[in-house]
């Protein structure tokens, strides 16, 4: 689907807007935390290089969302008024997480229990952020009916 014209024009008009939306952010950032800064094209990216992973903006032009099958495992601002996103991550591995970290805390505008907040500059480094993306579309694909995940290859 990602080669109809509605999604190559949605795909390029989010580039632009993450784009922008880094660029305001990273001049946010403090200097000693450049080494583990993953900064919102970085998430994206990661993101949507995941098999099957799309992207859209189902509350409005602002607000993106990454997708698997469906069903939403991240949720970021491309104006640049958040400096975090939000994953969905397993209730007990939430917490164990919000202990550890101060750049984690529980999901804004989101369910507590099942979703965290990451910060872009927080003290969560580069590869658990990759790591918990990665969990945040396992836990979304899981919750797929088994028609599609079979379709998308999860289920053999």
């Amino acid at each position: 689907e990602s080669g109809t014209p509605e999604v190559r024009s949605l795909t390029a008009r989010g580039a632009r807007h993450v784009s922008r939306a880094g660029k305001r952010l990273a001049t946010d950032r403090k200097e000693d935390q450049k080494s583990q800064a993953m900064n919102i094209e970085e998430v994206r990216e990661y993101g949507l290089s995941l098999p099957h992973a799309t992207e859209r903006c189902p509350f409005g032009p602002d607000t993106l969302t990454l997708e698997i099958g469906g069903r939403m495992f991240c949720l970021m601002t491309l104006d640049g008024r958040w400096d975090f996103y939000n994953l969905k991550i397993d209730p007990d591995y939430s917490i164990e997480l919000r202990d550890r970290f101060t750049g984690i805390r529980p999901g804004f505008h989101q369910n507590k229990r099942h979703w965290v907040s990451v910060d872009f500059y927080g003290d969560v480094p580069d590869s658990l952020q990759r790591e918990l993306i990665y969990h945040s579309y396992c836990q979304a694909a899981s919750k797929l009916p088994k028609k599609i995940r079979k379709e998308l290859g999860f289920d053999h």
